[in-house]
């Protein structure tokens, strides 16, 4: 039974450190698509002030 319970708590711990990782690269992808919107939202403003 405290095998199984080690199993467990190492599967836990892994799922953790997966969604964290995860949770990095899905704040970094919502940080570069804002990049690119508000660059390209920034560029048209200049386009059209000129």
């Amino acid at each position: 039974v405290s095998k199984m319970s080690d199993k467990v708590e190492q599967w836990i711990n892994d799922l953790q450190i997966i969604s964290k990782h995860l949770n990095d690269l899905f704040v970094k992808e919502i940080l570069l698509v804002y990049e690119t919107l508000s660059t390209d939202k920034f560029n048209n403003l200049n386009n059209k002030i000129e």
